[in-house]
């Protein structure tokens, strides 16, 4: 089995700003929210303290057709996010299958994981969530990119340190 190192270089950004609500849900280690008028610092401030998303590819396998799967991600270590998301994919999963073909994806987050939109549904407007798109691509492994991506991800996944 064959793992690989990915990273979305994304290149549009589709935001939905959020208000300021009572925090209800699981407690943890959060940087300061950002201004919900500050698009690009609530932006990186979602990205960052997610741990999962829905990575979407172009099916290779269903006629170009769009294919989500919930992927494991992470930017950089904990509260320390550089905006780039790496993802670590296998091709038993359909998902690096697609991207070896055809890198365009987008990866979607939501903030209401997070634990901080109260008990409003996660649609509801004022819950941040955020879409990615751009291209995934292969990172070097010899590369001090590579090492940096592991250790992200580790930080966010230690179950994933078992796969390399």
């Amino acid at each position: 089995m064959k793992l690989f190192l990915f990273y979305l270089v994304p290149f549009v950004l589709f935001f939905w700003c959020s208000q300021v609500r009572l925090v209800q849900g699981r407690l943890l280690s959060i940087a300061t929210k950002p201004d919900p008028k500050d698009a690009v610092a609530t932006a990186r401030w979602l990205v960052s303290l997610n741990f999962w998303g829905v990575l979407s590819t172009i099916s290779t396998d269903l006629d170009g057709a769009p294919f989500g799967n919930v992927v494991s991600f992470s930017d950089g270590l904990p509260n320390q996010g550089i905006g780039i998301p790496y993802f670590y994919l296998t091709t038993l999963d359909p998902t690096a299958r697609h991207a070896l073909k055809d890198g365009r994806a987008s990866l979607t987050v939501s903030e209401y994981p997070l634990g901080t939109c109260g008990k409003i549904d996660p649609e509801n407007p004022t819950c941040s969530k955020i879409t990615l798109t751009g291209k995934l691509k292969l990172v070097d492994e010899e590369s001090e990119e590579a090492e940096f991506s592991r250790n992200a991800l580790f930080s966010k996944h230690s179950e994933m340190m078992g796969n390399c």
